[in-house]
């Protein structure tokens, strides 16, 4: 089966959690990427399905406004017509995404990078181990700036930084046909950013 698209969607951004309610039936890959303060404490996320959920590795940058940005996954989920996902800390000011996909087999590989204070920052360029597979690149702003994503990736979706709100959000996918190394480069104005 090939994989697709099922649904995305962006949460609300505030100082202490982050929700967003959309469909999964018919997913059986949820990820979740998270832009996050630094030094948030008590971190949860959690689904209104009660699903478990593998954190990767954190991203972020020791700039003034310390991004981070983290993904996390959940294979075979329970699903919903109506699922929540929440991301929530002491002082998270964080922005969670989430995406919904069918056809998906097992989750394998990932990279990063971060930044102090760039215009761009690369994800690193991962090889899927097959063909058919699906990549996703999220990237975590901690200034004012418009960002671009380069290369082949799609679904290019922002949430603004927001001073004393929150800190700003990029994220991409790419269904990838054809086995080959591809990576993700988001780029703007020169500020404290993390990339995975």
């Amino acid at each position: 089966m090939a994989i697709a698209l099922v649904s995305s969607g962006v949460g609300n951004q505030s100082a202490t959690s982050s929700a967003v309610t959309l469909n999964t039936v018919g997913a059986n890959l949820l990820v979740a990427s998270v832009a996050m303060y630094e030094s948030k404490s008590g971190f949860t996320l959690t689904d209104s399905q009660g699903n478990t959920w593998t954190a990767l590795t954190e991203r972020h940058s020791t700039g003034t406004s310390r991004p981070q940005v983290q993904q996390f996954y959940c294979l075979n989920p329970t699903t919903k017509a109506s699922h929540t996902i929440t991301a929530a800390a002491t002082d998270l000011y964080g922005t969670v995404y989430v995406h919904a996909f069918s056809g998906v087999d097992a989750y394998n590989a990932e990279n990063g990078g971060n930044s102090l204070s760039d215009s761009s920052l690369a994800t690193g360029t991962i090889t899927p181990p097959s063909d058919g597979s699906v990549l996703i690149a999220v990237g975590a702003i901690g200034g004012t700036s418009t960002e671009t994503g380069a290369g082949t990736y799609t679904g290019f979706t922002q949430a603004a930084f927001s001073a004393g709100v929150s800190i700003g959000l990029t994220v991409s996918y790419y269904i990838q046909t054809t086995a080959a190394a591809v990576g993700e480069t988001f780029s703007g104005s020169t500020v404290a950013r993390a990339a995975s």
